[in-house]
């Protein structure tokens, strides 16, 4: 019988593999079967630790979010939001690759959940939910407070779209491009945050 931790790695082997067929293929042509298979797990142990699809997306979900989670706490040690703001962007800039072939693995995944409209089209907020209000704290520690919400969410739309534009057009170059065109809008914000 295998220890909680030897099991808590399967889980966690079987999470990863499935986050990562989802984001190559999307959510709804992958099956328990296609992360067996990749995982090299036997099917029934697929649906020991995941008994629906649904379960196996909330894992997958966590697990993005997590990923958000430790990257924006390591960000919060930079002292100036417009750097911490910047090194969000730098995510795309970092991934551009990955992301003209398969799209962002978190906004693909949620477009694709936020479609269902139940149980997954509610896990679908997460991660946006999130990066909304450190984006918008961001906003406000540079001095933006009244005008912070919708500075996040241009931000957020910014990101999303040279995305999926990048990953529409096969073209890299879309996210080089918008992601300097975000650096100078995040760096044009300063001189009036400071002069408030």
């Amino acid at each position: 019988m295998a220890s909680r931790a030897e099991s808590e790695l399967k889980r966690q082997h079987l999470t990863e593999t499935a986050a990562d067929l989802v984001h190559r293929h999307g959510f709804s042509n992958t099956s328990l079967a296609d992360v067996a298979t990749a995982a090299r797990i036997p099917l029934g142990s697929v649906h020991f630790y995941f008994p629906t699809k649904e379960l196996l997306a909330s894992a997958i979900m966590d697990l993005r979010v997590g990923v958000i989670q430790r990257r924006l706490t390591s960000w919060d040690a930079l002292k100036n939001p417009r750097a911490r703001l910047a090194s969000l962007a730098d995510v795309w800039l970092r991934d551009r690759e990955s992301d003209t072939r398969h799209g962002c693995p978190v906004g693909s995944l949620c477009y694709e959940l936020g479609k269902d409209g139940g149980t997954l089209g509610q896990l679908a907020s997460k991660p946006f939910s999130l990066l909304l209000a450190w984006c918008t704290r961001q906003f406000a520690a540079m001095g933006l407070a009244r005008s912070a919400r919708q500075h996040a969410i241009q931000l957020l739309c910014s990101l999303q779209g040279m995305g999926i534009l990048a990953n529409a057009l096969k073209d890299p170059r879309v996210i080089d491009t918008e992601a300097r065109q975000i650096k100078a809008w995040l760096r044009s914000l300063e001189p009036r945050a400071s002069a408030c």
